[in-house]
């Protein structure tokens, strides 16, 4: 299914559901659109996963949100199969690949139609990298065989080209996740800072190992420097109902630092909410068409943002698109 989403072209669900484990889970896009594909289309594959409330009438009907369970979707299953053109495929965008409740059996079968599509590039983001570690860590054999089953051949480079891993983080309690994703072997290492709740600081510290930091040459750049284990990083701000503001100075520091190392860097998007400085034109709320004057938030260091809309507010950082991705891997 084709998307909106700024750095993917397709999206692929063949695993659907999920549950919340950090504060940027709150809000949840993917719950949101699950329950309302369960009022769109009654008995649907989405009424499996998100809770149910009982009437007093007897009736039973889907409730707001994700029930912790997951589930395997055979009609998506081998839809990458049939895509002839390279597309850059976001993994399981209405669930988390590596959710606890998704079984082996399910991963090998997902990670066989990527073994066997190698034309396209599969992005894969979890909340939960202890389980990607311990699933590729001994997944080889497994996605062998399934692959062999399913197109009736197999040559198998391992970890897979086409697949890069990914991990989301929202604020600095959670950069724990860069620890363990930089130690699973793959073609490229991202990381999804959407939405950013917080400043996260200086992420060096969790992509270098102690040897590295103490070795480490400020004046050392690029591809001289031991911070090789980060490729790319996406920063977004918050959108939908409920939405928290991003300060403007937290994209910016994550995106200096990927200048200082050499990684790529896309910003997504400011979400709701657009800093004050980033207005275009004169800085004025007029320039961007509004009217009323919208909600704003006081940030205590100084300055505020508005809230106008996704839309409206534009993914600009300092006046130009940032769109890079991975060198020759895009």
């Amino acid at each position: 299914m084709s998307t909106k989403i700024e750095w993917a072209t397709e999206v692929w669900n063949p695993i659907i559901g999920c549950s919340k484990v950090s504060p940027g889970c709150d809000h949840c896009y993917a719950e949101r659109m699950a329950f309302r594909q369960t009022q769109m289309r009654p008995g649907g594959e989405y009424e499996g996963v998100v809770d149910t409330v009982q009437h007093n009438d007897g009736t039973v009907h889907p409730g707001g949100g994700w029930d912790g369970t997951t589930a395997l979707v055979e009609s998506a299953l081998d839809k990458p199969l049939h895509w002839r053109k390279p597309r850059r495929v976001f993994v399981c965008s209405m669930g988390d690949l590596f959710h606890e409740t998704v079984s082996v059996d399910w991963l090998g079968r997902v990670f066989a139609v990527m073994a066997a599509c190698p034309h396209h590039t599969f992005m894969l983001l979890t909340k939960r990298p202890h389980r990607m570690a311990t699933y590729l860590g001994c997944a080889e054999e497994q996605v062998w065989q399934a692959t062999y089953r399913l197109v009736g051949k197999c040559r198998l480079d391992w970890p897979l080209k086409n697949v890069w891993l990914g991990v989301t983080i929202e604020h600095p309690d959670y950069l724990w996740r860069l620890d363990v994703l930089r130690n699973i072997p793959a073609a490229v290492h991202f990381a999804s800072f959407e939405p950013l709740l917080a400043d996260v600081g200086n992420i060096a510290t969790h992509l270098l190992s102690d040897y590295d930091k103490a070795a480490h040459d400020p004046q050392m750049t690029g591809n001289e420097c031991p911070w090789n284990k980060l490729d790319w990083v996406i920063c977004g701000g918050e959108s939908g109902p409920g939405a928290r503001p991003m300060h403007p100075d937290w994209p910016r520091g994550l995106r200096d630092q990927c200048q200082e190392w050499g990684t790529q860097f896309l910003m997504k998007q400011w979400g709701e909410w657009i800093p004050g400085d980033q207005l275009p034109g004169k800085g004025t709320l007029a320039d961007l068409g509004i009217g009323n004057r919208p909600e704003c938030h006081v940030w205590s260091g100084g300055g505020f943002s508005w809230r106008v809309g996704k839309h409206t507010a534009g993914r600009l950082l300092d006046g130009r698109t940032w769109d890079e991705y991975p060198e020759g891997k895009a």
